[in-house]
């Protein structure tokens, strides 16, 4: 669903811009959440617009490609001997949406247990150091 907005800085177009409020709100809410359990808005470094980065972008949709076949159906669910032909290839998708997700999260999950026992870091400043 994309809306369309009028660009502030020129008041003649008459032509909006179109604005993914989906794909804005989905960022907002992966930034928010980042911040809150790693301390860090952002993967990478981002756009030099401020845009999501492509990091970001891998993140955030190998995230809600998990959370769609969180849901999904799949036959394999009510017949058990079908779970290992994957015939509706959930399975392969959502384990490599997974390794996407760990690629990000297990460098700073490692880094922050390094920190812990070498004194770094004695407080939880986020999420994560509560968790651990």
């Amino acid at each position: 669903m994309a809306t369309q907005c009028k660009n502030a800085h020129d008041d003649q177009s008459i032509n909006g811009s179109v604005v993914d409020v989906r794909l804005a709100a989905r960022h907002y809410c992966g930034n928010v959440i980042r911040k809150m359990i790693f301390n860090q808005r952002f993967f990478g470094k981002g756009k030099k617009d401020g845009g999501p980065g492509v990091e970001e972008v891998e993140h955030i949709e190998s995230l809600f490609t998990m959370l769609f076949h969180l849901n999904a159906f799949a036959l394999s669910d009510y017949l058990q001997c079908l779970t290992a032909l994957d015939l509706d290839g959930h399975e392969k998708t959502v384990s490599e949406a997974m390794k996407i997700v760990t690629s990000y999260a297990d460098p700073i999950v490692d880094e922050r247990l390094q920190q812990l026992r070498d004194g770094e870091k004695t407080e939880a400043e986020d999420l994560l150091g509560a968790f651990i």
